[in-house]
């Protein structure tokens, strides 16, 4: 039998400890049960391989309205996108304000429509999203 559990749910402020007692509660129950035990990393950048995905990720807004949630999700932008420099040239916002916006609330609510608007998807005749 194999038990795989998908964590998700936190936000960025809590999630490096949330990992880790996700962890320590899995080895747990390794211990208890003798259930084999296998941990994977996930990087969310490595998701967003398109203007669209990068689009819908911004757009989410989580269901808390956890103010770190929107530096940290512009943070994986510009992780995804190869860095400031990158998504600098590819959404006309300076670099220096990318970086601010991936670390503050504040600029990055200022700037994340800008950047939502480089990645918005194309529309049909319809009106409908390509």
């Amino acid at each position: 039998m194999e038990l795989i559990l998908l964590l998700c749910g936190c936000d960025k402020s809590s999630q490096a400890k949330d990992i880790e007692l996700a962890k320590e509660l899995a080895r747990q129950q390794h211990q208890e049960d003798k259930v084999a035990l296998k941990t994977f990393d996930y990087d969310e950048a490595e998701s967003l391989t398109g203007t669209e995905d990068i689009f819908f990720f911004l757009e989410a807004e989580p269901e808390d309205n956890q103010p770190s949630y929107l530096p940290g999700a512009i943070a994986i932008v510009v992780k995804a996108r190869g860095g400031v420099d990158s998504l600098s040239r590819e959404t006309d916002i300076p670099a220096s304000d990318l970086s601010l916006a991936s670390v503050d609330s504040e600029s990055g609510a200022s700037w994340n429509p800008r950047i939502m608007q480089a990645y918005r998807p194309a529309q049909s005749s319809t009106g409908k999203v390509a």
